[in-house]
């Protein structure tokens, strides 16, 4: 027996001298830690995740221009962007940065009745022979595929992942759900109202895994991209997500806020959803 596994990213590499800065994330409001927000340089492989106190440093290379663009973000708060400049120059006055949660209007919140008839869309094949996985542990690091879907609006009500191989006692990872921008042939928004995490034992990897959705309202309007996210040093050790040739277009982004690239392989990863539409 062949087992073929695909390194579903590329890797990145860094030049020059490093300028290490820090900081802490907090709620502007309550002044409580954000776990697990994106921090990065957009578009430019320069980002970090910060950790579950809400604390993050960040290598910035000698490639970065002051000019550049620090983005921040995280599901539920306003995005906050610096030029890079600015950046270092307000943690140097304070380590502390506040994030201000999103306040939604009335016509902002668009809530679809559930529909009767379900079905699952993505590769639901369990593939022991062909696997893609993480190539590093950059935070930020997303690998993502494209669901299509026929009718229209669509609610996700659960997401199932294959895992054929794991060496891990646990995985935590993020799960996010993204418009497809047509137009950009890339993921663009992310749909999900609040933060949605995997966090799972080694023994249940060996099972479909299953996230429930039901209760989020997650409503899409065409086809959408589901990815899995780095947002935690996992440490020493591999996991391997089953996947197949040719069932669906796959995405790559490298690190927090950076690019993204459609994958240079046409194999989908071992995603797939649960719908709800009306008849």
């Amino acid at each position: 027996m062949v087992r073929i596994i695909l390194l579903a990213f590329f890797p990145v590499f860094l030049f020059g001298q490093n300028v290490e800065v820090a900081g802490k994330l907090i709620d502007s409001k309550r002044k409580s830690e954000i776990a697990y927000a994106n921090i990065g340089v957009l578009n430019k492989t320069v980002g970090t995740v910060t950790d579950a106190q809400g604390v993050f440093n960040l290598s910035l290379s000698e490639r970065v221009k002051d000019t550049d663009t620090v983005m921040i973000s995280m599901i539920g708060y306003e995005n906050r962007t610096f030029k890079v400049a600015e950046f270092r120059k307000a943690l140097s006055k304070s380590k502390v940065i506040g994030l201000t949660p999103k306040s939604y209007n009335l016509d902002e919140i668009t809530v679809i009745p559930k529909g009767n008839k379900t079905k699952l869309v993505g590769n639901k094949k369990r593939n022991e022979n062909i696997s893609v996985s993480f190539t590093n542990n950059n935070m930020g690091h997303e690998m993502a595929v494209l669901l299509k879907i026929k009718k229209r609006p669509t609610t996700v009500e659960k997401v199932f992942i294959n895992i054929t191989g794991c060496t891990y006692d646990s995985i935590f990872y993020r799960l996010n759900i993204y418009e497809y921008d047509k137009k950009a042939k890339t993921p663009g928004k992310n749909l999900l109202p609040k933060p949605v995490y995997l966090n799972f034992t080694k023994a249940e990897t060996e099972e479909t895994l299953m996230i429930d959705l039901s209760d989020l309202n997650v409503w899409v309007k065409d086809d959408f991209v589901v990815s899995l996210e780095l947002i935690k040093d996992l440490g020493e050790g591999d996991i391997n997500f089953s996947a197949s040739f040719f069932k669906s277009k796959g995405f790559a982004r490298m690190i927090s806020q950076g690019g993204w690239e459609e994958a240079p392989i046409r194999v989908g990863a071992g995603i797939y959803a649960e719908i709800r539409y009306d008849k």
